[in-house]
Formats: structure tokens, sequence, C-alpha cells
């Protein structure tokens, strides 16, 4: 199910943020609580400090297949989320943000996935140009620059990784 979260970006520059981010959470319970339902995996849209709150509340449903996609988090979020067993993806900004680039070096390839969140503009090298799939192949190779492993090792255990997590049949 997805892409459920915490309306984070819609929001962040109200005045009244913290009372609609309260307010969003018994929606997302309520997806959660159907994903579970339907043994689905959770999709989740946590960017920032959103995914800590998103984080609370995932903890409290009934759902264990659970992608934080997008994943900015700082630090200590994503050890939480790792440690709590559920999955985040990177996006082709690990080619070029130290953020990202830091946050793939903490995560391990267990809870990793690779994604192009496409279309999207991307700043820097991708200026100008939408994300496309074609692009994970270039995530995986810097994944793989940054774990010090293979692009093919990268590809083979996030694969798996999505193939667990979506339950998927090949």
């Amino acid at each position: 199910m997805g892409e459920v979260g915490l309306p984070y970006y819609s929001i962040r520059d109200r005045s009244d943020f913290h009372r609609l981010m309260e307010a969003a959470k018994p929606r997302l319970r309520a997806f959660l609580d159907l994903a579970s339902e339907l043994d689905l995996a959770v999709v989740l849209h946590a960017p920032h400090r959103a995914a800590e709150e998103a984080l609370e509340v995932v903890k409290r449903a009934d759902v264990n297949r659970v992608l934080f996609h997008w994943h900015k988090s700082p630090p200590d979020v994503t050890k939480s989320i790792v440690d709590s067993g559920y999955h985040v993806s990177v996006t082709p900004e690990v080619c070029y943000e130290s953020r990202d680039r830091d946050l793939v070096r903490s995560i391990p390839l267990s809870n990793l996935l690779l994604e192009t969140d496409g279309p999207w503009p991307y700043e820097h090298e991708f200026k100008g140009r939408r994300t496309e799939p074609v692009l994970v192949e270039r995530v995986a190779r810097e994944v793989a620059e940054l774990k010090g492993t293979t692009a093919e090792e990268v590809a083979e255990r996030t694969t798996e990784n999505a193939i667990s997590l979506f339950k998927l049949r090949l």
C-alpha cells in the first residue's frame, strides 16, 4: 500500500504544523490497519523528521513490511527504522548528496532498496532531466562504491529485499 505517510511538505511552513501532524496520524494508522488486514507491504513517505513521527505510528500498528521510501532522515531516526526491521530506499541523490551518501553507509544491505522516485526533476548532474527507472543502475553502482562491494551484489541483495518485502512471485 502506498504511497502513504504524514503531510510534512504540504504543512511544514504553517504555524499550526504540529496540530496538523497530530491530526494526520489517525489517517495514517487507518492505512496501516488496512495494509495489515490485507497483508500488504506499506510504502511510507516520511521525509526528514516526519520519519520519526511516522515510525512511532508504524511501531504501534500490526505491520511488519514497511518501506521508508525516498529516505532522508537524520542518522538516529534511520538507526531506529533499521533496528525495527524496516526497509529504506535511496534515490539518485546518493550520487551527489553527502547526506544520502552517509545514510547509505549506515544502512545494512539487508534493509536497503533502490529507487528513482521518478519522474522527479533532480538538481546537480541530473538538472533539467527527470529521473527514469534506468537511473537505478547508477544508484546501484554508487551504493556499491560506498559499501565496498560490486554493483551486482547490491542489485542482487536489493532485489531479494524487494521480493521479500512485497511478496513478489517471479
